[in-house]
């Protein structure tokens, strides 16, 4: 079985996501620093690049990401997106959300 390189992270964030001049509007489900998991009313065909956005307060990321998995279910689409150019500072959110989850912030506040 395939490790992958970053640990997923599950977390519901609203996003918008770009292709052939169209916004769409998603969640996403779980988040690494090399892909994502959206769940939207539509997801474009796999091997289709789009733009994601992810606002959150004054922070806007824009991640240019490749469709690498769609699915169809029950009138929802899920797609795993691979990200094509990652910052250190989105790298950087999702370690905090990480730190977060798995409790490495009270661990490094409280010195246990």
């Amino acid at each position: 079985m395939e490790q992958r390189f970053f640990k997923r992270v599950p977390e519901k964030i609203r996003v918008d996501f770009y292709h052939n001049n169209k916004t769409y509007e998603g969640t996403v489900t779980n988040l690494s620093c090399t892909g994502l998991h959206i769940k939207a009313d539509m997801c474009p065909p796999n091997d289709t690049d789009i733009e994601v956005v992810l606002i959150l307060g004054d922070e806007v990321y824009r991640l240019p990401a490749r469709v690498t998995r769609r699915l169809h279910a029950n009138d929802l689409c899920c797609c795993g997106t691979e990200l094509r150019d990652t910052s250190s500072r989105y790298c950087e959110f999702v370690s905090t959300i990480q730190d977060y989850q798995d409790g490495s912030h009270f661990k490094k506040r409280t010195g246990q």
